[in-house]
């Protein structure tokens, strides 16, 4: 499974559709994130959250 930004966006910032990206996710050996995509999610979750999000992004 590749992973969408907005995917990993959703689940930290608690949007209604967290359970269900967050259990996809779950059952996923390896997803994977494009390099692009991983610095969408960095840069909207540093705005977003601060140190916090990047930590619990990690």
């Amino acid at each position: 499974m590749v992973v969408d930004s907005s995917a990993l966006v959703a689940i930290l910032l608690g949007e209604p559709e967290r359970d269900a990206l967050a259990r996809a996710l779950a059952g996923v050996e390896m997803p994977g994130i494009c390099a692009p995509n991983w610095l969408e999610a960095l840069m909207v979750i540093s705005a977003r959250l601060g140190r916090p999000g990047l930590q619990a992004l990690r």
